[in-house]
């Protein structure tokens, strides 16, 4: 809470734009220097072998299962089509550096302090023939437009050194930093954006002023596992909750799921999840499985579930199980195709319930699931702000017609999956 207050007062007095205006403009000056400095020609580096990819969170990697899916299809991808590259991925800690190599991939290591000239060092040492920046939501400069402006600029000297660049799959927020449409006009014109819903793509191209092509998430083409060791206990539990009739519905809930002026009543919100969850056990013979998704630290899903379940254990321990282990993400993409539907206030935890033809309702989150509704027609009634939680009854009756109308949505999925996946695909061909 008290770490809430000082986060308010530091952007409330504007200390917080301060700071992140001079970062960026010293990042966009170190940048513009480095191309007038090296006079980059592609001819210069000719011998072009391996395939290097930015990561959204290169400290960590994978602790965010959408990372992880994201990741696991752009490896995949190379793979097939170009086996004989060497696949890197940078990274600035030595945790990023194992799940790198987790992956079957060679981490490539730089400070984080001086990431622009460290990448470009290495760059220039071995040029790679593409470069893939996985966008997610790190590019609209809105949670820090320093970050996003260090990996625009990766990716620049990259393309200027005549590697294939791709921007894939990205949101563009509402409240994208504006200063940051000067970093993408300036950019190498050779650099392929993929905006991967409608709404943020109409974003971009009007916030930014460059084109870009529309995609939906790579995370779609992420194949859920077979049933094996790890999976096969919460399979199993659900299986035979649905086979005795009740409803099974996954359910995902996070800390940063209310604005910042309100984070401190998250305990409040989460409270009352849970007894929303008790009044749907006991009225609709509905059983609940947590799934966690996220594993940063403050940000972790652990924080919420772990009272949710408490509270629902203590009056029905028979219609509660709590998946807080971290698992793969194509095999949670395997348990989730085992449900009735899903609850999620993660957008990737989304994307796999809609891969495998199963209905989400979701909290919204910093406006980056409104676009994804729309590749699917849905209403956008589904879609609620976490804060609904904090007023009476406004929640729990949305739940209600949500579980109600479930196999209309499944229908409604059904009927545009294959186009969402084949806009996944773009990322890779458009």
């Amino acid at each position: 809470m008290t770490r809430d207050v000082l986060r308010m007062a530091y952007r409330k007095f504007g200390v917080r734009d301060w700071r992140l205006k001079n970062q960026f403009s010293q990042t966009f000056k170190e940048w513009k220097a480095i191309i007038e400095r090296e006079k980059l020609d592609p001819e210069r580096f000719r011998d072009k072998r391996d395939v290097l990819i930015v990561p959204p969170d290169p400290l960590l990697v994978t602790a965010s299962k959408g990372d992880e899916a994201m990741l696991k299809v752009t490896i995949d991808h190379i793979r097939q089509t170009d086996p004989s590259s060497t696949i890197q991925i940078l990274s600035v800690g030595s945790e990023g550096d194992r799940n790198s190599v987790a992956l079957g991939t060679q981490p490539v290591r730089v400070k984080y302090s001086n990431f622009v000239h460290e990448t470009f060092e290495f760059l220039k040492r071995t040029p790679p023939k593409t470069i893939y920046l996985l966008g997610a939501d790190v590019m609209d400069g809105y949670a820090d437009p320093n970050f996003s402006i260090r990996l625009l600029a990766v990716v620049d000297l990259a393309a200027r050194m005549g590697a294939e660049a791709r921007v894939l799959g990205f949101s563009c927020s509402d409240e994208a930093y504006k200063d940051l449409a000067d970093a993408y006009q300036f950019a190498h014109p050779s650099i392929v954006y993929c905006s991967r819903d409608p709404v943020s793509h109409e974003r971009f191209i009007t916030k930014m002023g460059v084109n870009a092509n529309l995609v939906a998430d790579a995370a779609f083409m992420l194949k859920p596992s077979a049933v094996n060791e790890k999976t096969r206990q919460y399979i199993e539990w659900i299986e035979a909750a649905r086979s005795g009739g009740s409803f099974v519905l996954g359910v995902n809930f996070h800390p940063l799921l209310l604005p910042l002026n309100q984070r401190d009543k998250i305990g409040e919100a989460t409270r009352t999840l849970a007894n929303d969850l008790i009044d749907l056990i006991e009225k609709s013979n509905v059983k609940v499985i947590l799934l966690a998704h996220d594993f940063r630290d403050e940000a972790a899903d652990v924080h919420c579930h772990s009272i949710i379940f408490d509270i629902i254990q203590e009056r029905h321990p028979d219609a509660i199980f709590n998946l807080s282990e971290e698992l793969p993400a194509e095999d949670l993409k395997s348990i989730i195709a085992s449900l009735d539907a899903t609850l999620t206030g993660r957008m990737h935890l989304a994307i796999a319930t809609l891969g495998v033809l199963v209905p989400t309702m979701m909290f919204s989150y910093r406006g980056k699931a409104e676009g994804l509704f729309r590749h699917f027609g849905f209403d956008k009634k589904y879609l609620l702000p976490a804060k609904d939680l904090l007023e009476d009854g406004v929640f729990s009756a949305r739940l209600d017609e949500f579980i109600a109308e479930r196999d209309e949505l499944k229908a409604q999925i059904e009927s545009k999956i294959d186009d969402v996946k084949a806009l996944s695909a773009a990322n890779f061909t458009a």
